[in-house]
């Protein structure tokens, strides 16, 4: 016995300074990562066109509600460290009182139930022990542990190190997720007898009930899935859909959650994402087109108009020089002669800081240039239904004035 406590002692020295260390490098990775998010954010500041100021219109998610947060992250390493550290000192323990511990070789012989079970030999009578059941809890205590911290994992080990394109880590993920949940819990089932052939009969019954009780929901559910594989909205995408605008945040399994300009969450089921019409505003390229609607008074200098509307355009820095910003003369209306200035926008967070500008610009020159923005005019004549004399309008404070 003081042999084995010696070695014990060894044991958890050695497992001791281990820790630490694997502790020291998950620490230094999670620093490393932070200051690969701070450099990725200076390049983009660097790269946008705005004086850095976010528009009002659009949400820009932070890293807390894209759910990788530094300080989650860490927490979720740390866990699943702990995971192995902890079975590694368990194995050693093990190893070190073997001769003592083999007493747990009883629980084989504790029957909970027994059950038939078809093989090649025929039919037999198979016994699901206290063992089984043991080891059926810890295979799905390791999924837990594992799904919980598989976000933090992927981001310190892969997402970190690799460029991908916006919203490919958090399919990947989710993916993965649903891979852990089916494989773990095919595993515990399978530890405790129920293999697929006696379960089968059990899930068909469950298809059907799905198809007519639960329909709704597992049409989300499948509409999830169809989501992530084929990627036609991912998170941080700007989208429109049933005239609601937001931001992607989740993608769930039933659900996906928007926050909208007013920083409010609204839920659409995933189903709507599939089956109705809804706009990406930036899936493939996030390029925009702004249109600006002026109209200026008869006899105005159409050349001068023209003229005035592209040096607003170009000279603002959002706007893109390809394509090329673009004014015409449309219409002739009643009161005025309607222009269009049509500009380019790089990012859908410049669109309404984009608007403000140009509108100010425009009425600035037009100012300037004695450009006059017209309105709706209409002349009233009064005559006199009899004689069909004209009737002239007295100005009244002339009058009171005279008096």
């Amino acid at each position: 016995l003081i042999q084995h406590l010696i070695n014990s002692y060894i044991a958890w020295c050695v497992w001791w300074l281990i820790r630490q260390v694997i502790y020291r490098g998950i620490t230094v990775s999670s620093r490393r990562l932070a200051h690969r998010r701070l450099e990725e954010k200076l390049r983009q500041k660097q790269a946008g066109f705005n004086d850095g100021s976010t528009s009002d219109d659009v949400v820009v998610l932070n890293e807390k509600e894209e759910g990788l947060a530094l300080n989650e992250v860490r927490s979720q390493l740390l866990r699943f460290a702990d995971l192995f550290i902890w079975t590694a000192l368990f194995g050693i323990f093990y190893y070190v009182w073997s001769d003592l511990v083999t007493v747990a070789s009883y629980l084989r012989e504790v029957t909970l139930w027994q059950q038939t079970t078809t093989t090649e030999a025929g039919t037999v009578m198979e016994s699901i022990t206290l063992f089984n059941l043991l080891v059926a809890l810890v295979i799905v205590g390791i999924t837990y542990v594992l799904v919980r911290n598989i976000s933090g994992i992927l981001e310190v080990l892969i997402f970190s190190r690799i460029k991908l394109s916006q919203g490919t880590p958090y399919t990947i993920t989710t993916l993965l997720t649903y891979v852990l949940v089916a494989v773990g819990g095919a595993w515990a089932f399978a530890t405790l007898g129920m293999s697929w052939s006696k379960l089968q009969w059990l899930f068909a019954a469950l298809s059907v009930g799905l198809g007519f009780g639960m329909q709704e929901i597992f049409a989300n559910f499948v509409s999830g899935i169809i989501l992530l594989f084929e990627r036609p909205i991912r998170v941080g995408d700007t989208v429109t859909i049933n005239g609601v605008t937001g931001t992607v945040a989740k993608i769930r399994i039933r659900a996906i959650t928007m926050i909208d300009p007013d920083r409010k969450e609204v839920i659409v089921p995933n189903k709507s994402f599939v089956t109705g019409q809804v706009t990406n505003w930036a899936l493939s390229n996030t390029i925009t087109r702004l249109v600006i609607s002026v109209g200026v008074a008869y006899n105005s200098d159409l050349e001068l108009v023209k003229r005035l509307l592209l040096q607003a355009a170009n000279e603002l820095p959002s706007v893109l020089k390809e394509p090329e910003p673009r004014a015409l003369f449309l219409n002739f209306g009643a009161s005025t002669l309607d222009h269009e200035l049509r500009v380019y926008v790089g990012q859908v967070s410049d669109r309404n800081d984009t608007l403000d500008l140009l509108n100010r610009r425009v009425n600035q020159l037009f100012k300037e240039n004695n450009i006059d923005i017209a309105f709706n005019q209409l002349d009233i004549f009064i005559k006199n239904k009899d004689t069909g004399e004209e009737i002239p309008f007295i100005n009244m404070e002339k009058l009171t004035k005279t008096n």
